[in-house]
């Protein structure tokens, strides 16, 4: 079965993920440093943004479509996958600038539990309604 909406959402990501890494790339080339920060504070919020993008997106996403495949509405799927990269976007681009606990770190990791809070819940719901056969 098709997933288009985890699909879109899952491409725009890689999209991201690709700048994420190019950006640690630059920081590591600008620093001349092969692995690890090395003291260097800018590389080390960098590469936090990068690492902080993959501990929370992929399961997230793999949330998100199991959703779609249980058949969750649409527009509640697009809320989950808008809501997950905004508050990625508005994280790594905060964490990017500063190491201080800035507004936009804090918004975009509160946003990014309530996404994974909202799909997770959603998910444990729809499950036990099948376990228990309340899905009709």
């Amino acid at each position: 079965m098709p997933v288009p909406i985890t699909l879109t959402y899952t491409a725009l990501f890689g999209f991201f993920l690709i700048l994420l890494g190019g950006l640690v790339w630059q920081s590591r080339h600008e620093a001349q440093v092969d692995i690890g920060p090395e003291g260097h504070k800018d590389l080390e919020r960098i590469i936090r943004a990068q690492a902080s993008f993959a501990e929370y997106v992929p399961l997230t996403l793999l949330l998100i479509a199991l959703l779609e495949l249980n058949g969750s509405p649409a527009p509640f799927l697009h809320l989950l996958g808008t809501g997950l990269l905004v508050s990625r976007i508005v994280h790594a681009f905060s964490l990017s600038r500063s190491s201080a606990r800035t507004t936009g770190r804090l918004a975009g990791i509160v946003l990014t539990w309530l996404v994974l809070l909202s799909a997770s819940l959603t998910g444990l719901i729809r499950a036990l309604d099948y376990l228990t056969g309340l899905d009709g």
